[in-house]
Formats: C-alpha cells, sequence, structure tokens
C-alpha cells in the first residue's frame, strides 16, 4: 500500500507543478495579492523590511513593478472598536507590464 502511495505521489507531483508553471492569460496588468502572516520570531519591521528588499530587488533588475504593503484592519464586534492588525498584513505586486517574463527558478 505504502509503495502504491509513493507511486500516486511521483506521477501526480510533476503534473501539478506544470500546471502551476502556466501563466494566465491577462488582458491588462497582471497583480498577485497577497495575506502574509508575520512568523512567531518575525517582527512588523522586519516584514517591512522584507518588502522593501524584494522592491529594491525587482528595481535593481530593471523591472518597475509596483509593490505595495497595506495594514489588515481588525473589528472587535463586542466593543464595535477597529485596530490595526499586528501579525497580518496584505501586499499587492503589480506588474509594471504584460509582456512574458522568464520563469523564476524553483526551490523544492
Amino acid at each position: 500500500m505504502r509503495n502504491l502511495l509513493s507511486t500516486l505521489a511521483l506521477a501526480v507531483f510533476p503534473a501539478l507543478l506544470s500546471a502551476q508553471s502556466t501563466p494566465l492569460a491577462c488582458d491588462g496588468r497582471m497583480a498577485a495579492v497577497r495575506i502574509s502572516e508575520i512568523t512567531a520570531s518575525g517582527t512588523p519591521a522586519g516584514f517591512l523590511a522584507a518588502v522593501a528588499a524584494q522592491k529594491a530587488r525587482f528595481m535593481s533588475k530593471g523591472v518597475a513593478d509596483g509593490i505595495f504593503v497595506s495594514r489588515i484592519m481588525v473589528r472587535d464586534e463586542k466593543a464595535r472598536a477597529q485596530s490595526y492588525s499586528e501579525k497580518q498584513y496584505m501586499t499587492f505586486h503589480i506588474r509594471a507590464d504584460s509582456a512574458p517574463r522568464p520563469q523564476a527558478r524553483r526551490r523544492l
């Protein structure tokens, strides 16, 4: 049974990777929107520094993508109050153009 499951996983895994690497059709500019949660050992300042480093990396390669961070508001229904989450942030990565780009190397 274990061999059957291993064989099935090896057969399905490459198909999943190839499906993920196929670019999606887009009539405008592509954007990736992510909600990131800061780990227990992380800090908001560290997360913002990582986003700035990512933006600088794209700029150093001549890619003028827009990368933005937004704080997530949390509402306490009982107290009817709002505050900002200290653990979750939303990032927007907006492509500068719709030209195809070479695939990034995957780290497995």
